[in-house]
């Protein structure tokens, strides 16, 4: 049996904490009865050294705003982001984060890549009015 130190400070609990946070600012900006900014298609292709990354969560942060947008990859590798309930993201500079993690909580719940393109990600883009097609071609392996 694990003791509570370890249940409450593993990695999945961590993880957990993470994406909570992040999903929190997401339903609190989006929710606080303020207008929404103008919105631009956003869709790309998430890949590690050329090989699609299903399953991924792509979230775009933005530099200057309180409201990020994100999506989710499909077995291509494809995500279109979504502004909350509405498909887009508001226009201006991002930071990039893409999280995989694999499907089975028994394991340990490490990324599945690298971690420079998640937490500590270096990852930029920016968002134009209109139709944006942004690719990611990550470098590194898979775990």
């Amino acid at each position: 049996m694990r003791s509570l130190y370890n249940l409450l400070f593993s990695k999945t609990i961590l993880r957990d904490a993470w994406v909570v946070l992040i999903m929190t600012f997401f339903v609190v900006g989006c929710g606080s009865g303020k207008e929404i900014p103008p919105l631009a298609q956003v869709s790309g292709t998430v890949t590690i050294d050329g090989k699609p990354v299903s399953g991924a969560s792509v979230i775009f942060e933005p530099k200057f705003q309180a409201v990020s947008a994100s999506g989710g990859t499909d077995e291509e590798g494809k995500f279109t982001l979504m502004y909350g309930d509405t498909s887009g993201a508001a226009i201006g500079d991002y930071i990039v984060r893409v999280f995989h993690y694999g499907d089975d909580p028994e394991l340990p719940q490490e990324s599945l890549v690298p971690d420079s393109y998640g937490a500590a990600s270096t990852l930029t883009a920016t968002v134009n009015e209109g139709e944006n097609e942004i690719d990611f071609d990550l470098k590194g392996k898979k775990k």
